[in-house]
């Protein structure tokens, strides 16, 4: 951890010494003799992910000597999510580079699971997929599960809504929390 000490002085020790668990401080130690300037923007081809969390701590603790880095896919400077092809992308990215085509409505989108056949399926044709669909307790229509009680699954339009004060009229009523206010109303008053 000399070579970290050495490009900022004013760095506490403790800050450095803190940072990977014991099992990962050689290869940590490793990687940085090998490449110090993963240290200053080249830490997306770091080659053990203990290198980003070092930075993170670093550039928490108000280092100027060391620099995220960031994402080779975008350019954003962001959390660096995977490791594809030897350098780490962000989330989005990592989602981008495994897009394949669904095999039930052709939609280019990073799976969510896979069918029988180990054909890639998107989320919308999982969630539609009859065999992850039950019957409503309220409607009997099969459709995907919103809620699970003790008495069974509620599609999405039965869902039971608690009983909470709305905020507009104060009534006790089952309500719903407003996207634009972030505050329970009553289906009466979202009506309105």
């Amino acid at each position: 951890m000399g070579l970290v000490a050495g490009r900022d002085p004013s760095l506490n020790r403790t800050v450095i010494v803190k940072v990977p668990r014991a099992g990962q401080r050689p290869h940590l130690a490793w990687a940085l003799e090998g490449r110090p300037g993963l240290l200053t923007g080249e830490g997306a081809e770091a080659p053990v992910p203990s290198v980003l969390r070092l930075i993170d701590l670093l550039c928490d603790a108000g280092t100027q000597a060391v620099i995220r880095p960031a994402c080779p896919g975008c350019g954003r400077v962001i959390h660096l999510h995977r490791p594809i092809g030897g350098r780490w992308l962000c989330r989005d990215c990592t989602a981008k580079s495994r897009v394949q085509p669904c095999s039930r409505c052709g939609t280019a989108r990073e799976p969510a699971t896979r069918d029988e056949h180990g054909q890639p399926l998107c989320p919308s044709c999982l969630t539609n997929d009859p065999a992850n669909q039950e019957d409503c307790i309220k409607c009997g229509r099969r459709r995907p599960v919103s809620v699970r009680t003790l008495a069974g699954p509620f599609c999405p339009s039965c869902r039971p809504l608690p009983v909470t004060t709305c905020s507009a009229c104060g009534r006790q009523a089952p309500c719903e929390t407003s996207m634009a206010t972030g505050k329970p109303r009553c289906l009466r008053c979202q009506q309105r």
